[in-house]
């Protein structure tokens, strides 16, 4: 027969660790964001919210949904990003921003809606899923300032 594991929780008021009792009950809120520091090799700066791609040499650029190497979004720069600076990219998570006009052309985030990479313009989302070159949704509008971003792999369209 199999070992019967007990759930133990530390306790902050003594500092020890003790098994939980049968009438209690564990809150917690799992909340994980993952943010790299990626060096820029775009012509120009990355604006904060703009998707990326890693480019063969390590650096990041602005991803477009019309070809197989820039399709594969990496991430959104958490700022701007000067050329030849290093800058911060969420890879997961809830993506705040109080104005995403950079990204979708519009200051707030359309709340319910799926945001793909664009294939007609570098560093930009749409909520229209793109009918040519390829497809990677990043992620879904929670709030008018919040998209939680689900990177998905792209395919050919």
């Amino acid at each position: 027969m199999g070992k019967t594991v007990k759930p133990m929780v530390y306790d902050t008021t003594t500092g020890e660790a003790r098994l939980i009792q049968a009438d209690e009950t564990l809150d917690a809120v799992a909340k994980e964001v993952d943010v790299m520091m990626k060096p820029s090799g775009s012509a120009g700066a990355i604006q904060k919210c703009q998707p990326v791609y890693v480019k063969a040499d390590a650096n990041v650029d602005l991803a477009q949904a019309d070809a197989v190497a820039t399709a594969q979004v990496f991430g959104l720069a958490s700022q701007e990003i000067a050329v030849g600076e290093s800058g911060a990219i969420q890879t997961d998570g809830i993506f705040t921003a109080a104005d995403w006009t950079a990204t979708t052309g519009a200051v707030t985030l359309t709340v319910g809606s799926s945001y793909f990479l664009d294939a007609a313009s570098p560093g930009m989302l749409t909520t229209t899923a793109p009918t040519t070159g390829y497809n990677c949704k990043v992620g879904r509008a929670v709030s008018a300032t919040d998209l939680d971003l689900n990177i998905r792999d792209s395919f050919k369209l």
